[in-house]
């Protein structure tokens, strides 16, 4: 990990990471944001990992904005996405999140704000997974089961 608050020149990077680079530690990561005079900070988590949501209410009580498509904070520990969501709610700090399904389609937010205007769901069908997709329409004799898991 390097961070750096006046930029990495990329004229000399490799030098730049030679020189400063550290362990990669998401709390000093953090810290580091939120020393800075940066208004409006936000970090975008990208991964498919744990570790960044077990970090999300520590850099949200720093005043870090988060914005991801990562999944494991609304399926891991409850108490956890619960005291995330509660902190949402209670400050000026945002936490989105927007996963994708059907085709890459940004089928939660739109539900969302369908219901947040007034509108009803009567039901939803469907097989929103492209993978799942691909899994029971190529499940069948002759082929084991983990490797048409595997392939998608």
């Amino acid at each position: 990990m390097m961070v750096s608050e006046g930029g990495i020149n990329l004229e000399n990077w490799r030098q730049e990471w030679a020189d400063n680079k550290q362990p990669a530690d998401l709390t000093a990561f953090g810290n580091s944001l939120a020393s800075g005079y940066i208004p409006n900070l936000a970090i975008i988590d990208c991964t498919a990992s744990d570790a960044p949501p077990a970090h999300y209410l520590e850099w949200m009580g720093k005043g870090i904005n988060i914005i991801t498509p990562n999944k494991k904070l609304g399926s891991g520990p409850l108490d956890r996405y619960l005291a995330v969501r509660n902190l949402q709610r209670e400050s000026y700090i945002h936490f989105f999140y927007e996963g994708t399904v059907g085709a890459g389609l940004p089928i939660i937010g739109t539900l969302k704000h369908l219901l947040e205007t007034g509108d009803k769901a009567q039901r939803v069908e469907g097989i929103f997974s492209g993978t799942l997709s691909y899994i029971f329409n190529s499940f069948g004799a002759g082929r084991p089961f983990s490797e048409i898991v595997a392939e998608a």
